[in-house]
Order: C-alpha cells, then structure tokens, then sequence
C-alpha cells in the first residue's frame, strides 16, 4: 500500500514536471517568436535633437538651447497616449485607424490600429499650407460627422500600411514611409507626404541630396517643386521630414532665420517657420564614414549638383588626429573659391583688415592654422545649427599685416579652429595680441562661408 502511494506520488511529480517543461517552453516559444516592433521612436522637434552630451561639451545647455531643442514625443501605443493625456475621438475607422487628440493646442492627432499600435499621424492648421497640405474639413467618424469642428489645411504622415488597421493581429512586412507604395489618404481623399523607400530612390525621382550629413539630423533631401524636405541616415534609409512655412505657426514650429545643413551649407535660404517630425535614429544619423559627393571642394560647386549615392553602413573609422583636420582644413581653405569672411572683434575698435580683403586672401587664414605648434582637441560648437569639431594650438606671428594692419612678427597667440568632420573650415579664433596696441585677451574671430 505505501509503496502504491509512494508511486502514484512520484507519478504526480513527474507529471507537475513536465507539465511546468511544456508551459515554460510555450511561453519561451510565444516570447521568441514575437517580433521587435517596427516603429522604435517618433518624436517632433522645432530645433532637431541636441543631446545632453552636446550641451556638456559647450558648457551646458542655455535657455535658448533648451527652446531650439525642445521635443515632444509621440506615444508609440494608446496605453502610452492615454498616459501622457491623449484622448480617443474616434472609434476604429477602416482603412485609417483610431484618432488621438491632446487638448493642449496641439496641431496633429495622432493614429492607432485595432491592436492599439502607433501607425501615423493627421496634422492640421489654420493657416493656409503649401501642397501636400490641402484644404478641407478633415477626417470624419463612422457616422460621417467631421472629427475637427472647422475647415482647415491637413496632411496625412502614416509609418504603417493603413489598410487592415482595423483587423487584429495586422502583421507589417515593413514601415511604410508615409505613403511610398501605398495611398492611405484614399479613404478620406486627404493627401499625404510621400516619402522614397531610399535616397537612392529619392534621386531617381528628382530630389537633390545635399552631399553632407548634418550631425543629429541626417542628410537632407530638397526637390525645387516641393516646401518640406527629406531627411536620410548615412546608409540611405529615411529617419524624418523638416516641413517649413512662411505663414506664422506656434511651438512646435520655431520661427528661424534659414536652415542650415551639413558643411555650414544652406539649404533653406529664407525666414520660415520650422519643424522636424522624426520617426528614424538621428542621433547616429551620420555614423558611415562614407565621404560626401561631388568633387573638388566642399565649399564649391552648386548645392543641385551635390548628389550622392547612398553607401552601407560601416562602422565608424577612429576619430582623426587634430593635426590631420587641420591639414585638410588649410588644403580645401587654400582651393577654395568665392569663400565670405566675417570678422568680429573683442574689443571692437582694435586693428583689422576689412571683411573683403580678408576674403579675399583666406590663404593667410590658411597659413596659420597650417603652421600650429601644441595641437589638440579643444570645445565642439553649434555654428548655425551644424557641430563643428574644435581644434587650438599656438601660432608665433609671421607675415599677417595682410589680415592684422601692424601685427608684430615674433608675437605668440593662441589659435582655435572649428572644423567639420570633411575638413571644412568654418570658424578661426586668435587670441593674444598681434599690434603694440593690443591686450593680452584681445579676440579676433573669422567666420567662413561660402
């Protein structure tokens, strides 16, 4: 009898065994088999991100700073946007999602399929928009009632095919850049930003790639017909829009007066009002190592024929010596043409040749930053938007009355040069005193542009 119960024991823990094996593996296979989701971090920004790294090597983040780089991000679930005081408008619409609206004066609503996942966005203004925006009354509910009380100007941005976001367990075979290959606005006959899968796509259909990857935006992407552009990684994938607008708009659109790409380059010319929406990692933007396109300098050559083609991703090559920027930096400065020198003073009234003659003999500035004595790294600066790396050292005076009427031959200064990552030059500090007439901390400063 105890040997009956002793085996009908170990039966029953062998059992409760196998049972805990199989449900264990069954959980192990249902977690394995579920996919990383598609959509990572979509966020808007007036300023493009600016890391806290970024404000530590300046010296911390000013108020203005904080403004430029403030964000708001878009919550990637409706648990998350009900959190973050998201409200639901609208129950599951076939072929667009359900509707998200903040009451805090936000412009956009945001859209979620049947299994609460994040698949786009609806944006609206009051201000009349340029094309894909277009006038209208907007999405309306099931019942066929407008979800916004006014006519407006609205914009479609969806990451996700649309189409079955209101069936359960909707598998994406990708992220769906705002309407490449499909056409989510049909429902509501509402236009939508379209985006090419690749920049080499892009190129093929007419948009110019600006040859130079902007630190923590991406590579920017502009077409002559159209008044937002595209943002691009290094590797070809696209990471986000800048949409801009000449009509006024509030925060988070900021007022700026151009935009300024990679190189110190410009690519938006005009006052506007600006806005980034990314939904791809800017932070590593510009992790290839792949050179810009288009030859000779890269302070040369017209910006519509600075095209490029995307090369894959590789893994960033060793930071490059100081001594080497500089080298690039006075070799591409001394073949430049058609370059603008701007100098500022500290004090104002100390010894300087005027801002044409000193652009017109940039090969002064070149010479000395050519022969520096003690190089090394100093402070990174945002000039116009754009990181420039820093680079100092120590210069003994020679032969600059072309660029400082009276300096003194023989005199010591401190020099610092801020220079982006393909050599290009765009900003010259001296410090110490070139005349008989100058302190000790008096400051001249170059500033380079084409």
């Amino acid at each position: 009898m105890n040997d009956m119960l002793k085996n009908k024991k170990i039966i029953a823990i062998a059992a409760l065994v196998i049972i805990s094996i199989i449900v264990a593996a069954i959980a192990i296979f249902i977690i394995s088999s579920q996919s990383e989701p598609l959509i990572k971090k979509v966020f808007i920004t007036a300023g493009g991100a600016v890391s806290n790294d970024t404000y530590q090597s300046r010296g911390g983040a000013t108020e203005e700073d904080k403004e430029k780089s403030a964000q708001i991000e878009v919550p990637l679930t409706v648990n998350l946007a009900s959190q973050s005081g998201w409200s639901k408008v609208t129950e599951c619409i076939p072929g667009q999602g359900s509707y998200y609206k903040k009451s805090d004066g936000n412009p956009m609503m945001t859209i979620y399929d049947f299994d609460g996942n994040l698949i786009g966005m609806y944006q609206f203004s009051n201000n009349k928009m340029s094309s894909p925006w277009e006038e209208t009354s907007g999405p309306s509910k099931l019942d066929g009632t407008p979800i916004l009380d006014q006519v407006h100007y609205g914009v479609y941005l969806f990451l996700l095919d649309p189409t079955n976001a209101c069936d359960s367990g909707t598998s994406y075979e990708s992220v769906y850049y705002l309407a490449s290959r499909f056409n989510p606005a049909s429902p509501s006959s509402i236009p939508s930003y379209s985006i090419p899968d690749t920049a080499a796509l892009a190129i093929e259909q007419g948009w110019v790639d600006q040859a130079y990857c902007s630190q923590g935006r991406g590579k920017y992407f502009t077409k002559s017909d159209e008044d937002y552009l595209l943002m691009y990684n290094s590797a070809g994938i696209p990471i986000g829009i800048y949409q801009q607008s000449l009509e006024p708009m509030n925060l988070p659109w900021r007022k700026i007066p151009k935009l300024v790409g990679g190189g110190g380059l410009d690519v938006v010319t005009e006052e506007h009002y600006g806005m980034f929406i990314y939904f791809g990692d800017n932070i590593r933007a510009c992790k290839s190592g792949e050179a810009a396109a288009g030859s000779g300098s890269p302070y040369g050559g017209p910006a519509s024929a600075a095209r490029s083609t995307p090369t894959p991703y590789v893994e960033p090559t060793a930071t490059p010596l100081p001594s080497d920027l500089l080298t690039d930096a006075a070799t591409q400065l001394s073949t430049a043409s058609s370059l603008k020198v701007t100098v500022t003073t500290d004090p104002e009234n100390i010894s300087i040749a005027s801002d044409a003659d000193i652009s017109a003999n940039v090969s002064g500035l070149s010479e000395i930053i050519s022969n520096l004595t003690d190089v090394g790294y100093t402070s990174n600066t945002w000039i116009d938007n754009v990181s420039y790396k820093g680079v100092s050292g120590s210069y003994t005076v020679k032969g600059l009355g072309t660029l400082v009427p009276g300096a003194v031959d023989g005199n010591l200064i401190k020099v610092s040069a801020w220079v982006y990552d393909e050599g290009v030059l765009r900003r010259v500090r001296l410090e110490g005193a070139l005349t008989s007439d100058d302190s000790a901390s008096a400051i001249r400063t170059f500033d380079i542009t084409k």
